[in-house]
């Protein structure tokens, strides 16, 4: 019923159908869901937010995060040669909205969470995260969201640092060595009196990053 959803001419039941498919719909059906949601973020502003909130409800019942993760970093990487146009700002937007995603209970980013809970997705999540950055006019908003993830990866678990190293590796395997040293450099500089605690990891997730430098 879902899919039928999906595919009527009324936006209020392509709604529904987002709404349904970013919960237990989607955690137990979750390649229905993605596939109905992904088809759905160019005609329904409320596909994107429905698939940050299915990543947030499958890390919470302890799912794969990837059934999300996986095909968004298939679309990067498919549209990663193209420069522009309507079908590439509506990937990256999605990226963007799902990277943002925060804890309704916390405030905290989702994704800090599921660096530390679901290590399994830390390379598709570098991959999202390197097609924002590489993204001129979100790179500024990239940066500033990297800061904060890796500050709540220290609220979230006592040992951060695993998880930052993976994650930085994952990033840097990505990035092209111009762009690795870019983003030590702007991260550096967008951090504006972190706490000692995020300074210390930010500058160990950086190392990570650099240390894939052919």
């Amino acid at each position: 019923m879902g899919r039928g959803w999906a595919h009527s001419p009324d936006p209020a039941v392509r709604s529904a159908a987002a709404a349904a498919f970013s919960g237990a719909l989607g955690v137990r059906f979750p390649t229905d869901a993605v596939n109905v949601l992904l088809r759905l973020t160019g005609r329904s502003e409320e596909a994107a937010p429905a698939l940050a909130g299915l990543v947030a409800l499958l890390l919470e019942c302890g799912e794969d995060t990837g059934a999300v993760l996986r095909p968004l970093a298939y679309r990067l990487r498919a549209l990663r040669a193209t420069l522009t146009g309507h079908h590439k700002e509506t990937v990256l937007g999605t990226v963007q909205t799902v990277l943002g995603a925060r804890d309704p209970g916390t405030g905290r980013l989702v994704g800090a969470s599921l660096l530390d809970s679901d290590p399994g997705q830390s390379e598709r999540f570098a991959e999202l995260w390197a097609g924002v950055l590489e993204s001129r006019p979100r790179r500024a908003w990239a940066l500033r969201l990297l800061h904060a993830t890796l500050r709540d990866l220290t609220a979230v678990t006592a040992e951060p640092d695993a998880a930052a190293v993976r994650f930085g590796r994952g990033l840097g395997a990505v990035l092209t060595s111009r762009e690795r040293w870019h983003l030590s450099t702007a991260l550096r500089r967008t951090a504006v009196r972190p706490a000692p605690e995020t300074a210390a990891l930010m500058e160990t997730f950086l190392i990570a990053v650099l240390s894939t430098e052919d």
